[in-house]
Formats: structure tokens, C-alpha cells, sequence
């Protein structure tokens, strides 16, 4: 049965240095996720609020319920590619390893010895040169298409509308030529690789406000089916965090098996 957050293949390319100045940051974000047409005893939608913590190498992302309470918690090292996840009502955490990076010469090599499981994406964007201030920021506003071709079932469309400021993102800082909103990898499911062909600017910083729609167009995961994911940056604070914000609490103890799909 397809489920909208299997999790796509998605390759990183490496950029030297960050574009931004380097602060600590706390940013608060909703994301609200919609399918149509609804599944039935299925929640739908489904809202998601996170709290992420940036420190020079250091990301911490909270999952928050709407009482504001910490459901569970996140810990990425971006230098090591290392991390944990913790669960702060049972009182325990594991271990994790970050995807490692691959570059463009990484990509183009796999593609080319294993073209079988390449799809092609073709993606534009557009400048509207629109521009208005959220947050007390200069937002300016782009438009990406993304396509993929049907093919033995499987094909779609993505639009993503959405609104970016000069910030720091909140994931591991390894820039990627494509960030994840235009990467066209949400019509490509696993084993399948993006490959992905784009026209147009790419935009940078931080987006604050978005909306992503997904159609499927085939009968592998059902034709007609639309997705709808919005996120919105509800607020961002540059200030001094606490060094213990990144570290394990007194007390948790180590679960391997810990929030692992079953």
C-alpha cells in the first residue's frame, strides 16, 4: 500500500562554504499535509510542529504536539554525519548515521552504470519578482514545475510555491544545487533515482512559506490522487542557545530499537 512519506532517494551535491552568516537560530514551523482524495479511519490532514535549534555544526529538531509539548527529539552532528533520536517520555535515545553526501561525480557515475534505475525529471523555476516582508525579512517568491514522465504506472507533477529570505537553512548546512522543495524526488520512490534536469534560478536561504502540491498520474499509487504539503516558518530567533541543548539528558538510557519501522 503507498504511503505519502515513503522516503525518496535524494542525492546532495557539495557547495565549499555557507552563503549566510553562521548564528545560533531557533525557527518554529507547522506543516500541514493533505491528501486527496482522503483514505478512510485515516487522519487527514495531518499538521506537524517542529522547533529546530541551529549551532554552528549542531541541529536539534523537536517534534511538538499543539499543547507545545516535546513528542521527540532530533539530534544531527552535520560535521561527523552522526546524530540521535530520543524519546523524552520513555527516557531513551539511539544512535544514528546521516546519509553520507554524494557529488555530482558520484551521481553522474551511478547513473551511468546503473541508467535502469535513473527516472528523468525535468524542473523550471521561475522569479516572479514578487517580494514582501515576512518575519521582519525580505521574502521573495518562485515557482518550480517539476515533471515526470508516466512510465510502467508510476508518473506525476509537482508545483512548489514558495517564499524564501536570506537566513541560514535549518538542515545540515551542506547546500545542496537543488534544495529539497525543487528536488523533484517525491514522484520517485526507492530504488529509483532523480535525475533531475533543471532550467531557471536556483533559490537560496531559507524558505518560510510553502506550497507543495504532488499529482500522480498512473495507476501504481493511484491515479487522481493529489497531495497537498504547506509548511510555514512561524517564527525565527537569532540568540545564543545553550551548549546542553545538543546533548543527551541525565537519565536517558540507549534503545537500539528505538522508533524503528516495523
Amino acid at each position: 500500500m503507498f504511503s505519502i512519506f515513503r522516503s525518496p532517494v535524494v542525492f546532495l551535491l557539495i557547495v565549499a562554504a555557507p552563503l549566510f552568516a553562521q548564528t545560533d537560530s531557533t525557527v518554529r514551523m507547522r506543516h500541514t499535509m493533505t491528501l486527496i482524495p482522503s483514505a478512510p479511519g485515516v487522519e487527514n490532514p495531518i499538521v506537524v510542529r517542529s522547533v529546530y535549534y541551529v549551532h554552528s555544526t549542531m541541529r536539534r529538531i523537536d517534534s511538538v504536539d499543539a499543547a507545545g509539548k516535546v513528542t521527540w527529539t532530533r539530534i544531527n552532528n552535520c560535521a561527523t554525519r552522526t546524530g540521535l533520536i530520543s524519546d523524552p517520555t520513555t527516557r531513551q535515545y539511539r544512535a544514528l548515521k546521516l546519509p553520507r553526501l554524494w557529488t555530482d561525480a558520484d551521481l553522474r557515475d551511478y547513473i551511468s552504470k546503473h541508467p535502469a534505475d535513473a527516472v528523468r525529471i525535468e524542473s523550471r523555476t521561475v522569479d516572479t519578482g514578487e517580494r514582501k516582508a515576512i518575519l521582519g525579512l525580505t521574502a521573495r517568491r518562485f515557482v518550480t514545475t517539476v515533471e515526470r514522465p508516466t512510465n510502467n504506472g508510476t508518473g506525476g507533477t509537482e508545483t512548489v510555491d514558495a517564499w524564501y529570505v536570506e537566513h541560514q537553512q535549518v538542515e545540515c548546512p551542506s547546500m545542496t544545487a537543488l534544495p529539497g522543495e525543487l528536488g523533484g524526488a517525491l514522484v520517485v520512490t526507492y530504488p529509483e533515482l532523480a535525475d533531475v534536469h533543471h532550467v531557471g534560478p536556483v533559490p537560496i536561504g531559507l524558505a518560510v512559506q510553502v506550497r507543495h502540491t504532488i499529482k500522480w498520474i498512473g495507476d501504481k499509487y493511484g491515479a487522481g490522487k493529489t497531495m497537498i504539503s504547506e509548511r510555514v516558518v512561524e517564527s525565527i530567533t537569532d540568540s545564543r542557545l545553550d551548549p546542553n541543548t545538543f546533548e543527551i539528558p541525565a537519565g536517558f538510557h540507549e534503545n537500539p530499537g528505538l522508533l524503528k519501522p516495523r
